[in-house]
């Protein structure tokens, strides 16, 4: 019988990434993941859940929403930009196929050019997006500008949708009498439909404990199991991206992260600690007699722990920036580690094995992240709920 690690492997070996690294990336946080259930009662049931998540990708959007957009577009549709971020994913996707010569800027129109401007000479408006989860950022878009649309032909193209959303836009059309035509490639339904009842009990056991309670099982108790780009939307069920659970008095580690791909989520976790390095060290010299004096663990040892616990560093890496200076050297620290019963080796990635110890380093990590508020995201796609 395979053990859950195992079959946690076979899964990431079936995903697509862009790189090798971002697969490395991946498959470290998945196995922190597994490092949730302290007591491996209950790893098998994460990895059921990671196997039933829905992973979308910007090729398999972007071909679906091109192929259908061409089908629609001519010079009388208008594009209705209804999100204000620029780099939401709705606008990327504008941007793509305006560069792809299949519209004029004339004819994309926010909500207030949608409401100052003449729109008699238009047939029909168009919406894209990647991703609808409740429904909300659409139809409440869609409520502002009904009455200089309701005459217009109303196209929504987008890649996935939840079986809640698609239910209240039919609600919302019948009700303001909408000619509205909705093309999408994925009906999503919520976890229970795709989860065992042993793992549904486990999710709504984990996902209960969450102190954000209108995110518990996702916003509107949308319940969804899905991911674009590795990046989670807020309807996603808590355990997938919300951190605000207290399980069995431990700091729940998420999969994937709300506004940031895996490797932006990653960069950003390498910079915090890397800008906190004099924090960290004075941290360990005024614990040491308390705490870390026990685990006989030099500063060397605890920063690479930190390393190990908030991020992904490839030994390259840390070949290259100087914190080894070859691989063998990397391989006799981590063995010392390991004959110290501090750390284990699941798939080749690092977990910080003793309980007390992985407390502390997590107590210190969430120290920088409250200290590391204002850092900058990079350019990304996100995903609104």
């Amino acid at each position: 019988m395979s053990t859950a690690f195992e079959t946690l492997k076979a899964i990431v070996n079936g995903m697509d990434f862009n790189s090798e690294i971002e697969k490395d990336i991946f498959q470290n946080r998945a196995v922190k993941f597994l490092r949730n259930d302290l007591n491996n009662n209950n790893q098998k049931e994460l990895v059921k859940i990671i196997s039933k998540i829905n992973w979308f990708n910007t090729k398999q959007i972007n071909d679906f929403i091109m192929k259908n957009a061409k089908k629609i577009l001519n010079n009388n549709i208008i594009i209705f930009q209804f999100k204000e971020k620029v780099t939401s994913s709705s606008n990327t996707m504008i941007s793509f196929i305006s560069n792809e010569g299949l519209c004029e800027d004339n004819q994309v129109l926010t909500k207030d050019k949608i409401a100052s401007n003449d729109l008699s000479m238009f047939d029909g408006v168009l919406i894209l997006d990647d991703y609808l989860g409740s429904g909300d950022t659409i139809i409440d878009s869609l409520s502002q500008v009904v009455k200089m649309v309701k005459t217009k032909k109303i196209y929504i193209v987008v890649y996935a949708a939840q079986s809640l959303a698609l239910e209240r836009l039919k609600a919302f059309q019948k009700e303001s009498n909408l000619d509205l035509k909705i093309t999408y490639k994925e009906k999503l339904n919520t976890y229970i439909e795709y989860l065992e009842p042993e793992t549904q009990k486990y999710v709504n056991d984990i996902c209960n404990l969450c102190s954000e309670s209108g995110y518990k099982f996702g916003w509107k108790d949308t319940g969804a199991l899905v991911a674009i780009n590795k990046c989670s939307p807020n309807n996603n069920i808590s355990m997938i991206w919300n951190n605000h659970i207290n399980y069995n008095g431990y700091r729940w580690i998420p999969l994937l992260n709300r506004e940031l791909s895996i490797e932006s989520w990653n960069k950003k976790n390498k910079y915090i600690i890397k800008k906190n390095i004099m924090i960290l060290r004075k941290y360990y010299e005024d614990k040491f007699n308390a705490k870390f004096n026990i685990y006989s663990i030099s500063y060397q040892e605890f920063e690479f722990l930190v390393y190990s616990f908030g991020c992904y560093l490839a030994p390259h890496e840390l070949i290259e920036n100087d914190y080894f200076q070859t691989i063998s050297g990397y391989q006799i620290f981590i063995k010392n580690l390991l004959n110290n019963k501090l750390i284990e080796l699941k798939n080749g990635y690092i977990i910080i094995s003793n309980q007390n110890l992985y407390n502390e380093i997590g107590n210190i990590i969430k120290k920088l992240y409250k200290k590391n508020n204002s850092f900058k995201k990079e350019k990304k796609l996100t995903i609104d709920k």
